[in-house]
């Protein structure tokens, strides 16, 4: 089997920078087009630089996922511009420096744990895998790709 994504589009979250910009950048070369969704819609221009610099194909979207019209918009958007979406990777959050365990009722439902330990390539490794034909096995999995850190650790 091959790692090719070739004819797949992938929406990344959070992809403007850091981790999310890893996985981007892995899966466009594994022939994905990228739709890059960030707050940051100058960090996910850049990403689309890198990419597109690389041969790949990507769009930049000022997407914030918290907002569900922005989202169906950004939806919209990426399937206008790149086709259906087969890949999802749902990377954007914020993660304060404190157990899990420990979040306020606030900041509960706004996190999501990213940029914590490793560095981008390590996350984006995993994805590019979970996204090819290899792992068309494999369903409904968890695989804590967090360098030994678990909700709830000290």
């Amino acid at each position: 089997m091959t790692r090719s994504l070739e004819d797949r589009v992938a929406v990344v979250t959070g992809a403007g920078s850091g981790i999310g910009r890893g996985i981007a950048r892995r899966l466009a070369e594994d022939k994905a087009a990228v739709a890059v969704w960030d707050l940051n819609l100058d960090g996910a221009a850049e990403t689309v630089k890198m990419i597109t610099e690389m041969g790949g194909k990507a769009i930049a979207l000022g997407v914030d996922c918290s907002d569900k019209a922005a989202i169906r918009a950004a939806a919209e958007q990426t399937r206008s511009a790149l086709g259906t979406i087969t890949i999802l990777v749902n990377n954007a959050g914020i993660s304060p420096a404190m157990p899990f365990l420990d979040l306020g009722d606030d900041l509960f439902d706004t996190t999501i744990p990213v940029k914590r330990l490793g560095q981008p390539e390590d996350i984006a490794a995993a994805v590019a895998f979970l996204a090819s034909e290899e792992a068309s096995y494999m369903t409904g999995q968890t695989i804590s790709t967090n360098g030994g850190r678990y909700m709830g650790s000290a």
